[in-house]
């Protein structure tokens, strides 16, 4: 979907804009799925768990997870399993406000959770706050890959998610090892 597609272009594009890791070998998964073109994309936590073990064996070292939702119990023991094999796993915070509860899986321990800022450096007006918060990249009118060959602006932590997986790549091209 566009969501995926900016995503993507933000951590690896190649063409009329460059990623911040253009080298980077991307795996796509698709683990959410729209019912119809008016409801928004949904997984399950199986869903979820499958598309990490994949993600795993194909040799992923880093997860972008530039989704939210409520704590669940699979993801979590799915989070920690990818956390034991070094993988690191990047996520947005959400997009919910600063009032809202902490989004998952950015708020689990062994996840870096990525909130937005603007081109003032400050803080995106819906993006979630609070203690799991590890870090802030652009987030708001990102201008990223689109469906079609196109391009638009986006605003919301998973783009700022993505901004820190392609930094992320980066680190590990130059110290392969690091933890």
């Amino acid at each position: 979907g566009s969501h995926g597609t900016a995503i993507a272009g933000i951590i690896g594009a190649q063409g009329i804009t460059r990623g911040i890791a253009p080298g980077a070998r991307l795996l796509s998964v698709r683990a959410f799925k729209a019912e119809s073109a008016s409801t928004p994309p949904v997984s399950t936590s199986y869903t979820l768990a499958k598309s990490f073990d994949w993600s795993v064996a194909e040799g992923a070292r880093i997860l972008n997870l530039s989704f939210a939702g409520p704590r669940d119990p699979l993801v979590q023991r799915a989070v920690s399993a990818t956390a034991a094999k070094d993988i690191v796993m990047i996520a947005a915070a959400g997009n919910n406000g600063k009032k809202a509860q902490p989004a998952y899986p950015a708020a689990y321990p062994d996840v870096i959770a990525v909130t937005a800022t603007d081109a003032s450096d400050r803080l995106y007006d819906m993006a979630n706050q609070g203690e799991y918060i590890s870090v802030a990249a652009p987030g708001v009118d990102i201008f990223a890959a689109a469906r079609g060959q196109g391009h638009d602006l986006q605003s919301g932590t998973s783009f700022a998610a993505a901004h820190v997986s392609g930094i992320v790549a980066l680190m590990l091209e130059r110290r392969p090892n690091m933890k």
